[in-house]
Formats: C-alpha cells, structure tokens, sequence
C-alpha cells in the first residue's frame, strides 16, 4: 500500500487531501470505467477522519527574518450527511470552515452524471470565511483515475489540482490576505460502501502578517503533506447501539475524571481550582458516582476552602451541591423521555448554610450599571460607561441561583425579571423566517431516506446572541453576529429566568412581578423570544462545529447545546435528534486515555452524554413544538 501511494504522488507532484465522501448510484462492479459519481451519505450517518499522516516539507518560497514556517497541524474531519450536498459542496449555514475543511471542500467536489476514467472537471471557489485564511479565490482542476487498492479496499481515485486566483477588487485591498497558495489532492472512494477511505493533500500557502513600527511583516509558510483516513461511522438512528457505546464511554469517562485530579483533592483549570473543582463534581455526581464516596467528600471540603473570586467557580459550586443531594433515580430519569420524577433535595445543614453564603455572594457581585455579571465584579472604567458583562458569566450565575432555589434557598426579588428584560434586548432583532417543526418522524430506510416532518402554521425568526452585544442578522447574506455557544447561553438565560420566577413565593412573586396579569404578559414576551432562540438552534443546527464559531469552544457547546435540550424538553431540533447526533462526534473524539483533554472538555463531554442538565419542574417552553 505503501509502494502505491508512493507512485501516486510521483504522478500528480504534490497531494494536497481532505476528508470527503463520495459514492456510486447503484453497485459498483470492478472494471466498470464509468462509474457515476455522487454523494450518497445519509442524513443521519456520521463519519469521521482522523490524520494518518502529516509532515512539514521543504518550503516553496525563501525564509527571510521574522518570516517562520508553520509545523502542520491537522485536526479531525467529520460531518453528518446533511452537512453538504449531492456535489459534496458545503451547505452555506454550516460554514465558517476550518483550514482541514476548506481543504476537504477542494477534494470533495463531484461533478454531475457518469464519468469515464480520464474524464476531468473543474470548478471556481470563494473562500470567505476560514480560519486563518479569508477571502480568496481557487480554480481546481479535477482527473478521474481507475480504481487501486488503498487501506484494503478497491477505491476509484481522483486527483485535483489547484491554484489560487489574484485578489480582486475589495479582497486586493484586504491588510492581510494570502500571498500563495496551491494544492494537489488526491482521494480514494469505496465505491460499493459509499464512503471516502482516505484523502491526501499537500499544499503551499503564505499568509503575511501585520508591520509593527520599523519592523516588517513576517509571513507564515505552510508547506504541509497531511493524510487523512476514515476511522469511525455511526448511525444517529440506531439509538441502541450508541447507548451501549455512550454507557462505555461514560464509565472511561469518569474514570479519566478521576485520574486528572490533584494529590490534594482539587482539579485545577488555570488559576480555577474551585470552579474546575466543582465541574468536575458536578460531571461525577450526575454520572452517578455515589455522593458518598470519600473522594467526592474529601473533594468538597477542598473546594469550601478555595477563595469566593470568579462568577464560573461560584455559579458551578452551587450546581455542584446541588447535585450532591439529587436521586438516582431523579437522574436516570434525566435520560428517558418520561416525566422527571418528584423533584428532592434533603440538603444538610452545612450544605444549606453554605450554598446560601454563595448566593449572597452572586447577589452582591452583579454589576451596577447593568443587571448582569463578570467575571467579578469591577467599577466601570469611567462614570459615563458601563460595567463589562458577557452572557458567559450571566448564565452560570443564573444557573447557580437555579439549583440553590431547587434546595429551597431563597433568591431575592428585583433580579429575576431585570437580567430577562435586558438578556431580550440583546437578542438579535431578526433573523431567518422558519417553520419549526412540531413532530419528525425518521424514515424506515435509515441510509437514504429523510424522514417526514409537521411543521408550524406560523412563522418565527430565528434570532440568536453574541456574547457581550446585541446580536445581528444581514438578511441579504445570511450571516449573523450570533453563534452557537452563546445562543445557548442567551437561551438558557431566558428559560431557567421563567423557572426562578414560576417558583417564587406569594410575597416574592408580588414584589418581582406586582400582579399575576403583568406577570403573564411578561411570561408571553419571553415566550415568544425563546422560540425565537429555539429557531436558531435549529436553523444552524450542528455538533460537529459551535456554529458560525468555528470549532472555538466545542465542548462548552456542546454542553451549552445539551442544556438548551433539556430545558425546553425537546427531543428534536428541527429534523435532528439533537442527543444521538451529538453523541457520534463525542464518541469518536473520546480519546485512548478515555478523556476528551482537559477536566474542564472531559466534564462538558460526559454532562452532554448523561445529560447531566436538570429538567425544570414545569414545562417552561410552551411554544408550538
């Protein structure tokens, strides 16, 4: 195979790959020089690329001072069937790309009808939005090859060739735009599976930066041989397989968990040791790991003792008690789609008493000049200005008064509704019209067929957050300011500020809200901006990605995407099961040493996969879903 792959490239120069996934219509018999070219993944299959191979070669173009060339850094490829087309073209929504998937889009393309061998295509692109490179133009050129054997199976191959076009008009302008850029792919197609095997790629690109004072821009050169291979594949569908799998995971999981703490009872995040700490608590306690077992006591007393600095670690300190007292059979009921059991919480004294210390902390710490929070409280930088904020820090906040208000610790009037009042000022003003679904029925041929789906009679826009400003939407491009990860956040804010104010007492009620009419008409315009947020969600929908964020912040996401879920009880978004589609990529991402990195990602993944989110008491969300 080895020997293969060598000729290979001696005959196309340099390979650039990525991951794609092409099938043929109908079987694909060997000697068949006129296979018909097409994407046939399902909508519900998931595949997933790992890097086989990478490795810096020798650079195209001098080094000269400052200028530096990168070592290659491939990541992971992996996308749901209804992520591109029948052409393998990305769909718009699913975009900004990363590098690994811009390149992918190269060697993916298709084009239409049977194809003899030798047979060539081409196609333009315009890159807008990737990471590190934005705004540039690519002609490739495409050779359809027969068929060879590679990792153990017949592939049709196909080479591309590409080459990047001058800048033009506004994009000539850009300060920092590419200055080279070529690539040669090659890809191997298992015909009668339907599947990429694996991509090549080798690529050349330049990428200046910024002049600072007399000293001149250096640019960065990417002379990168990656190769790709299919490692795993998942059905979203088979819902009995993954739970067999996530059970698996779940049980690695928590014993990674367990191994990444301290010697002296902490994890540590940064300079968070009691917010890391109580996370990790929080993900143990919620995969069922006894509240009684003396490493969980013994880290609990270690984290009381850790200093009151950061909304995060206060915020996850309270959910974190709070889980300590929940049932297991509360919690296993988390993960059916019957009605939570009846909500308990015999919380000891000491735990009461503390959990009310960190109320009084989060209550004393909101900002002044606005109802929301940092990360601690600081003076505005001038009288005139405002205090910082971000909707990161105000929905763990929120969070935390959440679960001390489920232990019967009492939240003070003139919070609730303030925070909500403005959260739906941030929101974006409009958004895309949809039709959400209200009930989706998967198809009996899980590979190809796509499911029916009941939609709404009504119209809503989906409108999203952004993280410390008033999210927008250009309805002529289609692009927002919002993305995924703080969407969830804008949402959640929104949902457990319905659940605060449903549980107050009489007085509270009274004192927040004046009388159960306003409170209605209140209850209606948040209502109406959840579904909104809901929308959102499920317009730009994906677990593959924090959508229009990249793949910045991905476990948090996908955290903040499992909240979301859980709190609005819903089992679809839109037509995707939000649950087993999410499981695929956490599945496959799990590593060898049963984590997913970091205590802080490893605990976001197992909260995803337990859903480790507390149900609210009532039905929050009463749209029409």
């Amino acid at each position: 195979m080895v020997r293969a792959v060598s000729w290979v490239f001696a005959a196309c120069a340099a390979l650039l790959c990525t991951s794609s996934i092409v099938v043929a219509n109908g079987d694909m018999q060997a000697g068949n020089d006129r296979p018909e070219l097409a994407w046939a993944q399902g909508p519900n299959q998931y595949l997933h690329y790992t890097v086989f191979d990478q490795k810096k070669l020798n650079p195209r173009a001098p080094i000269q001072g400052e200028d530096k060339q990168l070592e290659p850094a491939g990541q992971w490829v992996g996308f749901f069937g209804y992520e591109t087309t029948d052409a393998g073209e990305w769909q718009r929504r699913y975009e900004p790309l990363i590098l690994d998937e811009m390149l992918m889009q190269l060697a993916m393309y298709l084009p239409a009808g049977k194809q003899k061998v030798g047979a060539t295509w081409q196609r333009e692109w315009k890159f807008e939005k990737v990471q590190t490179f934005n705004n540039f133009r690519v002609t490739s050129a495409y050779e359809l090859k027969p068929q060879m054997e590679y990792a153990g199976f017949n592939c049709w191959v196909i080479y591309g060739k590409h080459t990047m076009k001058p800048h033009e008009g506004a994009d000539a302008a850009q300060t920092l735009k590419l200055t080279a850029f070529s690539a040669d792919t090659v890809a191997w197609f298992d015909m009668p599976k339907g599947w990429l095997r694996g991509a090549r790629i080798t690529f050349n690109a330049a990428m200046p930066g910024i002049a600072v004072g007399d000293k001149p821009a250096a640019t960065s050169f990417y002379d990168w041989d990656i190769e790709w291979r299919l490692t795993r594949d998942f059905d979203s569908w088979e819902e009995k397989v993954l739970n067999g799998r996530v059970e698996r995971a779940i049980a690695l999981g928590v014993e990674r968990l367990w191994k990444q703490r301290g010697a002296d009872g902490l994890w540590v995040y940064g300079a968070h040791a009691r917010g890391a700490t109580a996370l990790s608590l929080l993900a143990l306690l919620m995969c069922d790991v006894p509240a009684e077992d003396e490493r969980i006591i013994e880290s609990f007393a270690k984290m009381k003792e850790q200093p009151l600095e950061n909304i995060y670690d206060i915020g996850l300190s309270l959910m974190a008690l709070e889980a300590r007292y929940i049932t297991l059979e509360e919690r296993r009921s988390f993960l059916s789609s019957d009605k939570p059991v009846t909500l308990k919480r015999d919380v000891s004294a000491e735990d009461r008493t503390e959990m009310e210390r960190l109320v009084a902390w989060i209550v004393a710490n909101r900002n002044d000049t606005n109802p929301f929070w940092n990360y601690k409280k600081e003076p505005p930088v001038a009288p005139s200005t405002t205090q910082r904020f971000d909707f990161s820090c105000t929905q763990y906040a929120i969070l935390g008064l959440a679960a001390a208000q489920r232990c019967a610790i009492r939240i003070p009037p003139g919070i609730t509704k303030k925070f909500v009042d403005e959260t739906l000022k941030m929101q974006a003003a409009s958004g895309p019209k949809v039709r959400r679904v209200i009930n989706f029925t998967p198809p009996k041929d899980a590979q190809r067929g796509k499911g029916k789906s009941t939609y709404s009679t009504k119209t809503v826009e989906a409108r999203g957050f952004h993280y410390s400003v008033k999210a927008t939407w250009d309805k002529y491009q289609d692009q927002t300011t919002a993305y995924g990860s703080m969407s969830a956040s804008g949402v959640t804010i929104l949902m457990v500020g319905l659940e605060i104010a449903d549980s107050m007492n009489d007085a509270d009620f009274k004192a927040e809200f004046t009388s159960k009419a306003l409170y209605q008409q209140w209850e209606k315009g948040v209502q109406e901006a959840i579904e909104c947020g809901l929308a959102w969600h499920e317009y730009w929908f994906s677990v593959t990605r924090n959508p229009v964020y990249y793949r910045n912040w991905y476990y948090y996401y996908m955290y903040g995407l499992e909240r979301v879920g859980m709190l609005a009880s819903v089992k679809f978004m839109g037509e995707h099961n939000w649950y087993y589609e999410g499981c695929c990529p956490l599945l496959a991402l799990q590593d060898k040493d049963g984590g997913w990195g970091g205590c802080t990602d490893t605990s976001f993944a197992l909260l995803f996969l337990k859903k480790g989110t507390v149900p609210p008491r009532k039905k929050i969300f009463t749209g029409e879903k």
